[in-house]
């Protein structure tokens, strides 16, 4: 039964919630007078005789209007129905209101106007527009009444009267009935009229604010993407909260301290917030306390400084306060502070407006996290480019360290070598020399450490440094006949062929100097073998020997005993060992 009512009755043809009420009050009403007019038509008596009006039909001259009338009466119904279905609740309305009226004038030509019910039907002419076509509908209301009236009077002017019909109405009566209908009509259009004005006023709150909700907000983003500190973050939120909303007097920002669960006075307004700032002024989070009840809960808390049984603890620097409202900084699910708001009116806080304060609470918090975030981001920075500076240093020494210790390597390679090595050969004229003159171009690139290029006679000479782990270690010279100086192509290859060439020396000069460290250990342990004795004197004899057979010496001396070693021996008992004695052992 349910599912057919809700087939017929259709209101979700409408996307507005609005709407489908107002579709679903036309329906209920339409469908009322049906119900009342059909019953009452059938059941109740309409005239003095106690005749219905079905069974005045046939008794009456006029029979046949009143069977049309009652047909125009469904119709209309019917159509209102129909019209609501189709997406047209004005049109609807309006046929639903001349139902009632095509009905209220055939009850009133059995009636008469003079009497209790006539005068209540009359009523609910503007009373029942007004809620179908709100002050239209009034309007439209009155008129029907009016329209009623004139009728009721010309069906007992002009048609025969009806059989056991009543006197149309007094005369004096009929002042009232029209001065009735108009003062119903004009207290309802009134009451209309105000409900909208209030309607109004509340969008235009609401619009309000959201649109300082709106500045708040932009003002805050416009702070954080200027890369502001939390601090310029925090007292710009609740500075612009000061300026916005008049009844508060006193904001501020409190923060959670995750170690030692106090929320800390992060930012405060005017002088006194400055005081308490400067007092480090903190409150427990879960105290007994307007700050330690909302940090704690995560709940809006709203306390007056009157009631006997409220949280709100009285500042001796805000004695002001009346009503006091926390509203808590919530980042997901987790709680990182709240916003204390201060008024001094009592009602500065009604229950509608705590749902904006809320939005600028989580404003704010979206705020504070991000400055947080960014705060965070920037040291982790910072200590990122120091810690580059300090490998930059450590490789440029260590680079610089490497330099030294190649340089080094190769003086005392090339010392061990008689000096400088080269070679220079003369392609054209056969010949080759090791003797490589210290030319200009040479000199440049060494010094300069970069590809010199020089034209001279139609002879290109190109000097390109010889670098090792950086360490220029000399140079490489050539010439070329006609030609223009390289492509910046060629001197990659050119500079390309150098690094390479630098490899292939440095690994030569290393693969030497293995050699020779190899030589020197074999030697070494060919002398640790023939030491390897019983007494001194033999120590000393085989090392002489071995001196002269691996280095050819040709005169070896050795002493033991050092010119201190001497006086300590000569303060104690004689040594049995010669070599305690100081005595030298020389072998030639």
């Amino acid at each position: 039964m349910a599912g057919l009512i809700r087939t017929i009755f259709r209101t979700d043809v409408y996307d507005d919630l609005v709407q489908q009420n107002r579709a679903g009050i036309t329906y209920s009403i339409t469908v009322a007078l049906i119900i009342y007019f059909a019953a009452y038509s059938a059941l109740l008596p309409s005239a003095p005789d106690g005749s219905t009006i079905l069974s005045a039909i046939n008794e009456s001259p006029q029979g046949l209007l009143g069977l049309l009338g009652i047909g125009v009466v469904y119709l209309l119904g019917f159509l209102s129905v129909a019209t609501v279905r189709n997406r047209r609740l004005n049109l609807a309305a309006t046929l639903t209101m001349l139902m009632w009226m095509v009905s209220v004038n055939l009850i009133s030509a059995r009636l008469g106007l003079d009497g209790t019910v006539i005068a209540q039907i009359m009523v609910m002419f503007p009373l029942l527009g007004g809620v179908l076509l709100r002050e239209r509908g009034v309007v439209i209301g009155i008129a029907a009444g009016l329209f009623t009236i004139v009728m009721t009077l010309l069906v007992y002017t002009i048609l025969p009267t009806v059989p056991g019909a009543a006197v149309p109405i007094a005369p004096g009566r009929l002042f009232s009935l029209v001065a009735g209908l108009l003062g119903y009509g004009t207290i309802a259009y009134l009451f209309l009229r105000m409900s909208q004005v209030s309607t109004i006023q509340s969008a235009s709150r609401a619009s309000q604010d959201r649109a300082t909700l709106a500045e708040v907000t932009t003002r805050l983003a416009r702070r954080m993407a200027d890369r502001a500190a939390l601090e310029d973050v925090m007292d710009t939120a609740i500075n612009e909260i000061n300026a916005s909303y008049e009844q508060i007097y006193h904001s501020q920002v409190f923060l959670v301290h995750e170690l030692t669960r106090e929320a800390r006075l992060a930012a405060s307004t005017g002088t006194v917030g400055q005081m308490l700032l400067r007092r480090r002024h903190s409150l427990n989070v879960g105290g007994q306390s307007v700050i330690g009840r909302v940090t704690a809960s995560g709940e809006i808390i709203v306390a007056n400084a009157g009631s006997s049984d409220t949280v709100h603890k009285r500042n001796e620097f805000l004695p002001e306060t009346q009503v006091e409202a926390a509203f808590p900084l919530k980042i997901g699910g987790r709680v990182i502070g709240a916003l204390d708001l201060q008024s001094r009116d009592p009602d500065a806080f009604p229950p509608e407006d705590l749902p904006v304060f809320q939005a600028l609470a989580d404003v704010i918090a979206v705020a504070i996290d991000n400055a947080q975030r960014l705060a965070q981001t920037d040291q982790r920075l910072e200590d990122n480019q120091k810690l580059i500076e300090q490998l930059r240093r450590a490789l440029g020494s260590a680079e610089q360290q490497n330099r030294q210790l190649t340089a080094r390597a190769w003086a005392h390679y090339l010392s061990t070598k008689g000096g400088a090595l080269g070679l220079g050969i003369n392609f054209a004229h056969g010949t080759s020399t090791s003797k490589v003159p210290r030319t200009p171009t040479l000199e440049q690139a060494m010094s300069d450490n970069h590809v010199v290029q020089s034209e001279h006679q139609q002879v290109t000479t190109i000097a390109v440094p010889l670098r090792v782990r950086g360490q220029v270690i000399g140079a490489l010279e050539f010439d070329l006949r006609d030609r223009k100086p390289l492509a910046p192509d060629e001197l990659d290859l050119v500079q390309e062929v150098s690094e390479r060439f630098g490899a292939a020396v440095e690994n030569t000069r290393l693969y030497e100097e293995s050699r020779r460290v190899a030589e020197r250990e074999t030697i070494l342990n060919d002398l640790s073998s023939r030491l390897q004795v019983t007494n001194v004197d033999s120590v000393l004899r085989a090392a002489a020997q071995g001196l002269q057979d691996t280095i050819g010496a040709q005169r070896v001396a050795i002493r033991l005993g050092a010119p201190g070693l001497e006086a300590v021996t000569s303060a104690g008992p004689p040594a049995p060992s010669t070599a305690a004695n100081g005595e030298e052992h020389s072998h030639e």
